[in-house]
């Protein structure tokens, strides 16, 4: 038993060892020694007798009192109920300096005792006041050491501050009681450690040695605490935050008394990581340094969010953790946990190869574990196999091993690494071999893959043992296409034609008759293949012969082996063989594989024996009809060389359907032939094969021109279906219009009922029309579209589409069709007029319409609003035109004169921009009312200002000086425009 220790206090009566909570509470000798010692105190006596004498004028005045007094705790309560009905201030420094007088733990509880007795409001103002005297730790001490409800009571009239939050000082206040009490616990064993001393002794000289004692007072502070606050992880958050500047022992001491006080690792690591990173870090230290294994941190984290864990995780990585422990841990848990930590592995950094390479230690189904956890937190298979494959020895086929008992099929293995580099996919390839992979499996997968794919996959196969023969055997049932893939790769991986030969000898039936086709479609040559059997035995090489024979290489073979033995050899073989009907087709297909001029001659010569053996056309046409247009302008190209008549060409694509002849039209124009040339073969049956022949010539190159040359001449059925199919190919009617202009009328006119046979209306014509580059061509539609009666109105809608200078022209056109009656100004006219104008238009040439068809067509058009063509000011029958209009109109005529130009489409598009196109910034628009400022603010440039709205301008001049006959500071703004115009010569 170790041996008591006893501090001497100014009243050495009482030792730490005799009034131990445990000896208090369990030994009847000592309770009954207290009592003795009640009894023979006569506090009422002591009251009046000494504290109620003391200096209460300052908690220092009264601390000097009760030192020099040294009174009984049991005097404290008596004193301060009868200073509490005098004085409350008064009391609080009295028992502010009370508690500095405390030595024991008795002394402490009786005195916080007494304070918890008081009511709550009272209470907290004793324990503020308490505070101020830096007794926190007492504070503390005295909840450690009281029943479990005034310690409550007590702690949270402490701790809580006005947010209902941990205060700040008491934190540390129970952090560091806390770190005390748990170094007792750790180092000593003793009992419940002291406040803050203030001989400055060690806390292992408070305490006792009955560890129960420090155990039950460490949970009642905990608790006390967790009850101020009312959530366990935010108190220790809040307790912990400043743990960062302690020692790792520190720690360890706080982490001793938190557990003994019941609290699990998962709390305090959960507190730390709210309290931040470096908080969390050194929560772990002080764990292991309390003698918790690392493995504790991981199981409580295991209960964790995945982004809590991932912090945990990260913590024990920086303070020196090792991925070695972490993953011997996850060997036994189930695959959940193993999800969360690798996905916290991961995210921190930690690379996939190390955390397979420490997975495989622990057996294959940590593996398993681990390679299906990086696939669900989103870590593709190429990831994960380019990261092991860096590693030597078995792990990287046991993460293929262990992919495929997750259920990952060979092909979609292969398809997630299809474009990893090369080495990946063979090395994959030959892992999922050596575990029993079927051939069908990389078969099945081959024959979608792409070329570059394939290759990797065969390189696999090879390394693994395989052979070509294998491969080929397995992959036939998927069609010579997947064949031929095989073949290109092994080309690419560097076999040669005499490699192949050597598995095609392995082979049977139709998988040895498909396999040489593949070479032939290939490309290999029969006299290549030729060459590469001779390198076999006499059977084998017979048997790969015969092979190529039932590929359908005979005709091939004698072709190409007769080429080899010149050409003059080659042409009598040619004539032979269709002499003796031999396949036309074959040999088409055979010349159009050969290259340059040799295609070319090998067609012609073609063509010629065909003639030759008095052999149709007919068959090679048929033939050609089957190919590219490409090959099929080769074959016709040949014909002509040959010279085999277009009118035999053209008959046969007639009845060869529309295709042909579009087909047909392509090729003959692409070799050079006319429009012209051509379509005089078919002109006979012109509706039927026309429009077809047309596309193709048209693809070809053949100009809208030379159509319509050729059309012209033609009756206008012919012609008309020519303007249609032309429009049909993206023609405009200005190119057909700027195409037939030139012609003479009857011609012209042809073609302008073609345009409207091909749908086109009046309004469309008439629209491209008046865009053409010459006034001349604009005429000519014009009058065409007159003389075959079209419609005024269509004329003229149609060229106000386009507006401007082109509405001139037809409204001049229109007004020479249909002239009206006009009449000079009358002489109040001509008064009035020259009050603005002067001299600067010749008055005497104006003249106002009276009666005209167009132009009151054009008012209906225009709103009735008038217009003016030069010094012809036009409007409507039924109207009559005031003064003020008259000057707009008027100036119209001055910019005619000025500028040169008709001045015409401003009645059309007023009707589109009435508003801003005429205003100039007025608001009233019969005397410009509102319109000064932006005069003055052009400063008298006319130009500023558009053709309506310097009409608008000399309008107001005039209304507000003659008409209105205003003041001369009312038209000031609109007189040095008005002088502009004045000054300005006819």
């Amino acid at each position: 038993m170790p041996t008591k220790k006893t501090i001497k206090l100014a009243n050495p009566r009482v030792s730490l060892a005799s009034v131990s909570r445990k000896k208090t509470i369990k030994s009847p000798v000592k309770r009954k020694a207290t009592v003795s010692v009640k009894k023979t105190l006569n506090p009422h006596l002591r009251l009046s007798a000494r504290l109620m004498k003391i200096n209460l004028s300052s908690t220092k005045a009264a601390k000097l009192e009760l030192k020099r007094l040294n009174p009984n705790v049991a005097e404290f309560a008596p004193v301060l109920k009868n200073l509490q009905k005098s004085d409350k201030v008064k009391a609080r420094r009295f028992a502010a300096a009370f508690a500095t007088n405390l030595r024991t733990d008795d002394q402490i509880r009786r005195f916080y005792g007494d304070i918890a007795a008081n009511a709550a409001t009272e209470r907290k103002e004793l324990i503020k006041a308490i505070r101020l005297e830096k007794r926190g730790l007492q504070i503390v001490h005295a909840v450690a050491l009281m029943p479990s409800a005034q310690g409550k009571s007590l702690m949270r009239d402490f701790a809580r501050n006005s947010r209902g939050d941990l205060d700040d000082a008491a934190a540390k206040d129970v952090r560091d009681w806390l770190q005390r009490a748990g170094k007792a616990m750790r180092s000593r064993k003793m009992a419940l450690p002291h406040y803050d001393s203030p001989f400055d002794k060690p806390v292992a000289d408070f305490v006792s040695d009955v560890a129960d004692a420090v155990v039950q007072g460490v949970k009642s502070v905990v608790n006390a605490v967790v009850d101020a606050v009312g959530n366990v992880v935010k108190a220790i958050a809040k307790v912990v935050k400043d743990i960062v500047n302690w020692t790792v022992d520190q720690v360890a001491n706080l982490v001793q008394a938190a557990i003994t006080a019941g609290k699990k690792i998962a709390d305090l690591v959960k507190g730390a990581l709210q309290a931040g990173a470096k908080a969390l870090r050194m929560m772990i230290k002080g764990i292991q340094a309390a003698g918790k294994a690392i493995y504790d941190v991981l199981e409580a984290a295991a209960r964790f969010t995945y982004e809590a864990a991932r912090s945990v995780v990260d913590a024990i990585k920086k303070i020196g953790g090792k991925i070695r422990d972490l993953v011997s841990w996850l060997a036994k848990k189930t695959f959940s946990v193993v999800k969360k930590f690798v996905d916290s592995l991961i995210k921190i950094g930690e690379s996939i190869v190390n955390i397979l390479k420490e997975a495989i230690k622990f057996g294959a189904k940590l593996v398993q574990n681990a390679v299906r956890a990086m696939l669900e937190v989103g870590k593709s298979i190429a990831t994960i196999l380019a990261a092991a494959v860096t590693r030597p020895g078995s792990l990287f086929e046991t993460v293929v091993r262990e992919m495929r008992r997750l259920g990952k099929v060979a092909k979609t293995i292969l398809n997630d690494i299809k474009n990893a580099a090369s080495n990946l996919v063979s090395k994959t390839v030959k892992a999922l071999t050596k575990i029993g992979t079927t051939m069908v499996e990389f078969t099945s997968y081959l024959a979608t893959a792409t070329l570059s794919v394939a290759k990797k996959v065969l390189q696999g196969l090879l390394d693994a043992g395989k052979i070509i023969k294998d491969v080929v055997v397995s992959i036939a049932k998927k069609g010579i296409s997947a064949i031929k893939k095989v073949f290109q790769a092994a080309f690419q991986l560097g076999k040669t034609l005499v490699d192949l030969t050597v598995d095609l000898g392995k082979m049977v039936g139709k998988v040895l008759v498909d396999s040489v086709k593949a070479l032939f479609q290939l490309g290999q040559t029969v006299v290549n293949y030729v060459k590469a059997t001779m390198n076999s035995a006499f059977d084998l090489a017979g048997k790969l012969l015969d092979a190529a024979i039932k590929a359908g290489k005979a005709v091939g073979n004698i072709l190409t082996s007769a080429l080899s033995q010149g050409f003059a050899i080659f042409r009598r073989s040619v004539y032979a063989i269709l002499k003796h009907a031999g396949p036309i087709g074959d040999m088409v297909d055979w010349a159009l594989k050969q290259v340059g001029d040799l295609a070319v001659n090998s067609l012609q010569m073609i063509v010629d024996a065909i003639q030759v053996a008095g052999r149709s056309m007919k068959q090679l046409l048929d033939k050609a009809k089957t190919l590219t247009n490409a090959a099929f302008n080769k074959v016709i190209e040949a014909m002509n060389a040959a010279g085999v008549f277009i009118s035999d060409m053209i008959e046969w694509a007639q009845k060869a359907g529309a295709l042909a002849l579009k087909r047909m039209g392509e090729a003959l124009v692409k070799l050079g032939h006319s429009v012209e040339y051509v379509l005089l073969w078919i002109e006979k049956d012109v509706f039927e094969g026309l429009e077809k022949m047309m596309e193709g010539m048209y693809k070809a190159g053949a100009a809208i021109a030379d159509f319509v040359s050729w059309a012209l001449n033609k009756p206008v059925e012919i012609l008309e279906r020519v303007f249609t199919k032309i429009l049909e190919l993206g023609g405009t009617i200005q190119e057909l219009l700027i195409d037939t202009i030139n012609h003479p009328d009857k011609i012209f006119e042809n073609a302008y009922k073609a345009l409207k046979a091909a749908k086109q209306t009046t309004k469309d014509i008439i629209a491209e029309a008046v865009t053409l580059p010459a006034k001349e061509f604009v005429e000519k539609v014009v009058n065409t579209a007159l003389k075959l009666k079209e419609s005024a109105l269509d004329i003229l809608e149609g060229a106000a589409i386009i507006g401007g200078s082109a509405l001139g022209v037809v409204v001049a056109l229109l007004l020479e069709w249909f002239p009206g009656e006009y009449r000079p100004l009358t002489p109040e006219e001509t008064a009035e007029a020259k009050k603005v104008f002067g001299n600067s238009i010749r008055l005497e040439e104006v003249r106002l319409s009276v009666k005209s068809i167009p132009i009151d067509i054009i008012q209906k058009i225009n709103n009735e609003r008038p217009f003016t063509t030069m010094y012809l000011i036009n409007f409507a029958s039924w109207n009559t035109l005031s003064n003020p209009v008259l000057i707009h109109e008027l100036m119209h005529v001055w910019q005619a004169v000025q500028t040169g130009p008709f001045y015409m489409a401003h009645a059309i598009w007023a009707q589109e921009t009435e508003g801003e196109g005429y205003n100039y910034g007025y608001t009233d628009a019969y005397d410009g009312d509102g319109g000064a400022d932006a005069l003055n603010a052009e400063g008298g440039n006319l130009d500023a200002f558009n053709p309506e709205q310097q009409a608008q301008i000399a309008e107001h001049y005039y209304v507000r000086r003659f008409l209105e006959e205003m003041a001369p500071a009312e038209y000031a703004a609109w007189q040095p425009y008005a002088d502009i115009i004045k000054a300005k010569t006819a």
